[in-house]
């Protein structure tokens, strides 16, 4: 059987944020990884913070979530029935790739769609392609990228299937992104 656990990373500066969703999701601030560096930099290494955190041996899957996101109801509940449908997939949680109407996808009967776009605010990785995923990451990028980006790579060069959600499991509220200037209202 599957289980999940949360992880979040972020600054300091949305502590507001990261507090409703640690409220809101009932999660150790333990499982909070900040941006400790003078300068900052690229999110890959907030996000490796999360992502290679000890993982509990009854684990079977990891949710990484930005600290500029907003988390659905029932948000645990609908991660595990994620996590058994699709197992061996990477899934994205916020449909960056979708995020105009696609007639075309319209009417099936499923929340899951292929993508080959990840959104890195919020994603499901089995925890077997964790390690393996930030060491391809740092042999080919040298941590140079997005982790989003990285992540993707990794997947696509592994024949690992993405997934992403339609409807959006968590809404992307940074309307200021801290990381990337000048990014649109997502």
């Amino acid at each position: 059987m599957s289980k999940i656990d949360i992880h979040i990373y972020g600054v300091h500066e949305r502590n507001d944020m990261i507090a409703a969703t640690v409220e809101k999701l009932g999660v150790s601030h333990d499982n909070v990884h900040y941006d400790d560096r003078p300068e900052r930099g690229l999110m890959m290494y907030t996000a490796k913070k999360a992502w290679l955190a000890p993982v509990p041996d009854d684990i079977t899957h990891r949710v990484a979530l930005a600290d500029d996101v907003e988390v659905c109801d029932g948000f645990w509940e609908i991660c595990e029935q994620i996590v058994a449908t699709h197992p061996d997939k990477i899934i994205s949680l916020f449909p960056y790739e979708f995020m105009k109407r696609i007639p075309e996808i319209e009417g099936y009967d499923t929340p899951y769609f292929k993508c080959s776009i990840l959104s890195g605010c919020a994603i499901i990785m089995p925890v077997q392609y964790i390690k393996p995923c930030f060491d391809y990451v740092k042999a080919v990028f040298n941590d140079i990228c997005a982790d989003d980006e990285g992540i993707q790579a990794y997947a696509e060069a592994r024949g690992i299937g993405m997934l992403t959600t339609i409807p959006a499991i968590v809404q992307h509220i940074g309307d200021d992104s801290i990381a990337n200037i000048g990014c649109p209202i997502r």
